[in-house]
């Protein structure tokens, strides 16, 4: 019997109240954040960004582990559960509701910023810069991203749904260790790390889509961009979102879901027909190939000679994005 879910009014008010002094801050003096935010960034990414590379190489063994030992036969829900959705559902939902408007609309230009500055030290330009332009978007994107999604998506799903812990928080994955339950000291820490963390991560994909979205209406409308239309781009995202949410899982996130994947695998589609086709596959064969190839070199490459900054700017970027 699944207990009704109690809000942590501690938890909440702490979490609300660092958000807010944060937004309150930047509201204030935005210029001085403007500042503030990259030098904090830099601190960490230098000081302790390799250990981002280092924890998605464990997570990938982790989880391939825990898939092929005895653990991979646990059944959510337990043995007799039925699912709710079909895969392809899920996987819409995942998609769309993870990572769908930063995919969308930044995989258009994100190769571009690759060849400018290519990894590895590589020259702007070349044949070499190109491939690899097409290939790490793929990787920043891939099983290494997942990964981060996977282990306490994980945790949280067998404690609420076969262990009978009835809150969905990141605590509930620690349930089993003392003193990491909800309500309790460190679990309360857990959960506002987490909601900070949380509107943090929403933030910076409001961030990276808003402008772009804005800018492709101001085009489709002809109309000059503006910080006007930014705001209403942002408004009437939050709009359907809050919507869609409020609505449920069944009635609201998967029907929009499913409809975001009609309306892109139509788009891809018109793409693939319209566009130069052969280039499209042969960028596509070749980039999934250095990917394969490298995988490894990938997902441990922390640039120690040189100063380009791509790993920082880029994939140590991304793993705590994600």
């Amino acid at each position: 019997m699944t207990l009704p879910a109690r809000t942590d009014w501690i938890a909440f008010t702490v979490s609300a109240g660092l958000v807010g002094l944060v937004c309150l801050g930047l509201v204030i003096n935005p210029d001085a954040g403007a500042v503030l935010l990259p030098q904090i960034y830099d601190f960490v990414a230098e000081k302790i960004g390799p250990l981002y590379l280092a924890l998605g190489v464990v997570l990938i063994g982790f989880l391939f582990w825990l898939a092929l030992s005895r653990y991979g036969q646990v059944r959510l829900g337990g043995q007799e559960a039925v699912e709710e959705f079909n895969t392809l559902g899920w996987a819409a939902m995942l998609f769309c509701a993870g990572i769908g408007a930063g995919l969308m609309y930044w995989a258009a230009i994100e190769w571009a910023y690759y060849f400018q500055t290519p990894p590895f030290g590589l020259p702007q330009g070349t044949p070499e810069a190109i491939e690899w332009a097409s290939a790490y978007g793929l990787f920043h994107w891939g099983p290494s991203a997942w990964a981060f999604y996977c282990l306490p998506t994980l945790a949280i799903g067998y404690a609420y749904h076969n262990r009978g812990v009835p809150f969905l928080r990141l605590s509930t994955g620690c349930a089993g260790v003392p003193g990491f339950g909800a309500h309790q000291p460190l679990g309360r820490i857990v959960d506002t790390i987490f909601m900070v963390s949380l509107l943090g991560g929403a933030g910076t994909s409001l961030g990276f889509s808003t402008p772009m979205i804005a800018a492709l209406a101001a085009r489709i409308m002809g109309v000059a961009p503006s910080f006007g239309l930014e705001v209403a781009t942002l408004v009437i995202t939050m709009v359907l979102f809050a919507l869609s949410a409020a609505a449920g899982l069944r009635k609201g996130i998967q029907r929009l879901s499913d409809l975001n994947v009609g309306l892109i695998f139509a788009f891809l589609l018109l793409v693939f027909i319209a566009g130069p086709t052969g280039l499209f596959i042969e960028a596509g064969i070749t980039g999934y190939g250095l990917v394969a190839q490298n995988f490894i070199r990938l997902n441990t490459w922390a640039e120690p000679f040189g100063d380009t900054r791509f790993v920082i700017d880029w994939t140590i970027f991304y793993w705590a994005w994600w």
